[in-house]
This record gives structure tokens, sequence and C-alpha cells, in this order.
């Protein structure tokens, strides 16, 4: 919900933190920031990492409301920035696995350097075996040695695989054990023999890509 639109000086005001500050000769080491939304008026007024709320409380009496009277609305931006996390965190899934569970791996360029050369190169491997539970958010999966990456991974690069039936998700490699890039359908994607399609199969396709595979194809 949006900020309502302030009309008057010192009426509405926002305030925060800077903390982690070289320490004065005095011992203060934050600064509590107090703003006007209005006006756009600052006070910056020192104070100590470890103030509770009594000690921000006589500083916001003596150092604002003394010059500026009562505020009608206080933003602290701590409390916003929490209530947007909790806002963003609604209808999010949190998905768990367990050991034997097959899983879809996101090939990360800063993990896979090698293998997202080319934006047009797949973005996800697998199916893999899950074969430890770290904790809820990592997973030590079954990956092949010629990936030469450590076998944990962060639970937002898995994907859960459903099934034979699954349809391979979009720039996608298939690594199942066995299987050989000529014995894959190029029209469904499955493990089945099948010839390389033709050029009319290519005939009402008009992107770039489509009419260089179809002139190669039809030079063959």
């Amino acid at each position: 919900m949006p900020l309502p639109v302030p009309t008057s000086p010192w009426l509405d005001i926002s305030m925060d933190f800077v903390l982690g500050l070289p320490r004065t000769k005095k011992g203060r080491d934050s600064i509590f920031v107090v703003v006007d939304r209005f006006s756009k008026m600052a006070h910056f007024i020192p104070c100590h990492k470890t103030d509770d709320a009594s000690s921000v409380a006589e500083l916001f009496f003596r150092e604002i409301i003394r010059l500026h009277g009562i505020p009608n609305t206080i933003v602290s931006i701590v409390m916003l920035s929490f209530s947007y996390r909790v806002a963003g965190s609604k209808g999010r899934k949190y998905i768990t696995f367990a050991p034997v569970d097959m899983v879809w791996l996101h090939l990360r360029k800063d993990r896979f350097p090698t293998l997202r050369r080319s934006k047009l190169m797949p973005r996800a491997a697998g199916p893999f075996k899950v074969l430890t539970k770290i904790n809820d958010n990592a997973y030590v999966l079954d990956l092949p040695a010629e990936f030469g990456v450590s076998t944990s991974f962060n639970v937002a690069n898995l994907k859960p695989y459903v099934g034979e039936d699954e349809e391979l998700p979009s720039r996608t490699t298939s690594v199942l054990e066995g299987e050989d890039d000529e014995d894959i359908n190029y029209n469904t994607g499955t493990s089945t023999p099948a010839a390389p399609p033709s050029s009319s199969s290519w005939a009402n396709h008009s992107g770039p890509c489509e009419r260089s595979k179809l002139r190669h194809a039809t030079e063959e």
C-alpha cells in the first residue's frame, strides 16, 4: 500500500539508523536519521549502536518533538523493509526433497561457466538423483564427475522431476544414463530411435534460425 502524500512540514516523517561507523571520542558509533517527508529536511542525531528503545525515545523527544512538535505519522524504514519481505514471501512455495528423489539442476553461469558460454546453451541438466539432504536449503546430488564441481546445491537451483511423461523444460539437456543424442526423438524429446527432421518439417517456420536449418537440410 503506498504511503500517503504529506501536506505540511514535519507532520509525516521517516526514521532509520546508520550503524557501524568509526567511534567518536564520546563513544558514539551510529547515527539516528529522521527525515521530514514533505520538505526532505533531515536531522542526523549521533547515538550508540547499543541504545535501547528508551534511549532512542529520549533522543526523539529532545531533537525532534522539541523543535517540530508531534508528527501525525512515523515510518520506520526497518519495519517497512520487513513488511516488504513478508509480503514478498506470501504465496511462495517451499520445496523439500528426500534421498532418491530425481531433480532438474539449474546451470548457473558462475558455477558452470563452460556450459553457459552462449545464451543458446541449455540452462538446466538432469535429472539427477538426490543422495543426501544437508538441510532444507542444501542437497547433495549424484552428479557425474565430468561436471567438475561440488555436488551440493542450494534448493533454489533444483526443480522436481515428475516422471518419464514429463515434458523436458525449455533449453534443458538430458543426461539420463545410457542415452545418446542420436537416439533422441527430435519431435518428442523421448529416447526412442527417430530420424532427423526432414526439410518439410521446417517449411512453416520463418525465423532466422529455422531458415538456416531449412537451407542446410535442403543442401544435404
